[in-house]
């Protein structure tokens, strides 16, 4: 087995483990029909959160042919932990339970939103970290400006989910979460490989 499939193995597990939760959470939801007052802002951070879960392994399976040479424990671990934190931001987008008197997704949204964001900002964050140093490791030149969008990607995720984690006003979320799932459908667009 190459090194690449070790790693796509464990990749798939995180990429699994996470779109289950968000898969049983929403079916809580729908299973405690009128107990929820329902609003789209949760159910579209989860259908982001899966996403970007779902773009992960996309971009791995696009980047498998990079995986060559000798990795250490080490140099593999922050890449489990972004995996991780993307886990824990597609769990937070929706509640584990729905209590015997209801529950008001708009009041959950704005009540988790820093919880929530806070995991989305440390995501793209060490996302940005691991790529400017596998910048740095391999020089300047055409992998640079190659991997430029995805640097980009990661600053605008991180300025935007800090935005979010901060304000609570209602227009600032509707613009935060309608950009983030436009500029997230445009980016995953342009990943194509043969």
């Amino acid at each position: 087995m190459a090194r690449f499939e070790y790693v796509a193995i464990f990749f798939g597990i995180v990429v699994a483990l996470a779109i289950e939760t968000v898969l049983v959470n929403l079916h809580r939801l729908i299973a405690a029909k009128s107990r929820v007052r329902w609003h789209w802002m949760a159910p579209a951070t989860a259908v982001n959160s899966s996403l970007v879960t779902l773009g992960e392994f996309w971009i791995l399976w696009g980047d498998r042919d990079q995986w060559k040479g000798r990795y250490s424990f080490f140099q593999f671990l922050p890449f489990a932990v972004a995996l991780f934190l993307m886990f824990l931001a597609a769990a937070a987008t929706l509640p584990d339970e729905i209590p015997e008197e209801g529950l008001d997704l708009k009041a959950f949204y704005f009540d988790n939103r820093r919880h929530y964001w806070g995991l989305v900002a440390a995501y793209f964050g060490m996302n940005l970290v691991l790529n400017l140093v596998g910048q740095l490791w391999t020089g300047p030149g055409a992998p640079w400006q190659e991997s430029l969008r995805w640097l980009v990607g990661d600053v605008i995720g991180v300025v935007v989910a800090v935005l979010l984690m901060i304000f609570r006003t209602t227009w600032v979320h509707v613009a935060g979460n309608v950009l983030s799932l436009i500029l997230l459908l445009v980016f995953l667009n342009s990943i194509q490989f043969g």
